[in-house]
């Protein structure tokens, strides 16, 4: 739950170029030139400071405007989400991602962000998004073909790679990591649906609503 949450929050605020949430800045091209690789991307000295070229996954401003317009509009049914509209600041074009719960992130990135982003990224860098998105829905469904499950651990082995090509080093923490071991879980605990925390998680919101003393909301519902 928490995994795909963390990878959510790094992988839209690469794209969208959040500051404190991206995973694309002036460190990471430092990276990029001491590996020897994409010299393209190569930080540039100017006279008014250092710059970073533009990356395959960066989006300019209009595309980050499309992109919050489609999210601020896009309508769900009764309790299948929250209200997307109150998550994204069209102000400043970003996601509120301290407002978004994990199934918040869980329905961005099962649902959500393959069609958001299609008209707004390169063919190459979207479908390889689509695909690691797809997987994550493919991972979530009820029922799962155990002889299917080897196709869909190569396939996510095969995205990674293709994400490497467009992705900074540092996009490629531990939680990026660990999803290489989520058919590996699937194939011990049966599908993950029977072993999430959503409902939990949302229980606790309901408990929260009757406790008085916010400071200590957690100990106020043991006691």
């Amino acid at each position: 739950m928490h995994l795909k949450k963390n990878i959510c929050k790094s992988l839209v605020g690469t794209i969208m170029n959040t500051k404190g949430k991206g995973k694309d800045h002036e460190n990471a091209r430092a990276d990029l030139e001491e590996m020897g690789i994409r010299p393209e991307l190569y930080v540039e000295e100017a006279e008014n400071g250092k710059v970073l070229p533009v990356a395959a996954t960066t989006m300019s401003r209009k595309e980050k405007k499309e992109l919050c317009q489609f999210l601020h509009s896009v309508k769900f049914p009764s309790g299948y989400s929250s209200n997307f509209a109150r998550l994204v600041s069209m102000k400043e074009l970003k996601l509120n991602f301290a407002m978004m719960k994990s199934h918040d992130c869980h329905v961005l990135m099962t649902s959500v962000l393959p069609v958001a982003i299609r008209n707004v990224l390169p063919v190459k860098v979207h479908e390889t998004i689509t695909s690691l998105c797809f997987f994550f829905n493919a991972i979530e469904q009820k029922v799962i073909d155990d002889k299917l499950l080897t196709a869909l651990d190569r396939r996510l082995h095969e995205t990674l790679c293709l994400m490497e090509a467009f992705f900074p080093p540092t996009f490629f923490d531990i939680m990026v990591h660990l999803t290489v071991h989520l058919v590996q879980e699937v194939h011990y605990l049966v599908p993950s649906y029977l072993h999430q925390m959503f409902s939990y998680e949302r229980y606790i919101g309901i408990l929260k609503s009757f406790v008085n003393n916010r400071k200590y909301s957690k100990g106020n519902i043991i006691s």
